[in-house]
Parts: structure tokens; C-alpha cells; sequence
């Protein structure tokens, strides 16, 4: 870094914080380049279980859940408050 500052003194990227800046990016993106490729053996046994998990969400259910009509369903009342002051309205 003090060779490119020294070579060239008045270049916008030579300063120090756009140097710190471009080392601490290509540091995180080594690390996240190596964590990518070591998970790499895994892709197959995550697909072969997201396609376990999606037969699973074809399948029809043999329970009988009965009619939607019968199923009792709760209502929500919204309450309004009434207030004194510059909240009313």
C-alpha cells in the first residue's frame, strides 16, 4: 500500500481509507468464497431433502378435517379508545 501511495501521491484510490476499504473487502470476500466452496458437498444432500419435503407437501391428507362451514373461526373486534386531548379525533 505505501509503494502505490508513494508511486502515485494524488491518485483518488491511494488514500488510506480507500485502501483500508478494498483490503477489508477482498479479506470478507476470501472468507466468504472459502465458506462457500466448503459447503459445496452439502448442496446435494439439501436438495435431496427440500425434495423429500416438497412430496410431502403434495401428498393429499387422509384425515378427514371435516366441512369449512363447521370449523368455528374468532373474530377480532377492533376497539376504539375514546381520549381527552390531542389524540381525539
Amino acid at each position: 500500500m505505501a509503494e502505490l501511495y508513494k508511486a502515485y501521491p494524488d491518485y483518488k484510490y491511494t488514500n488510506f481509507s480507500e485502501m483500508m476499504l478494498s483490503m477489508f473487502v477482498f479479506i470478507f470476500g476470501a472468507f466468504t468464497a472459502a465458506q462457500s466452496i466448503s459447503m459445496g458437498p452439502d448442496i446435494k444432500k439439501a436438495t435431496k431433502a427440500a425434495m423429500k419435503i416438497f412430496q410431502i407437501m403434495r401428498t393429499p391428507s387422509k384425515v378427514d378435517t371435516g366441512k369449512a362451514d363447521q370449523v368455528f373461526t374468532k373474530r377480532f373486534v377492533k376497539w376504539q379508545l375514546e381520549t381527552q386531548g390531542k389524540n381525539k379525533g
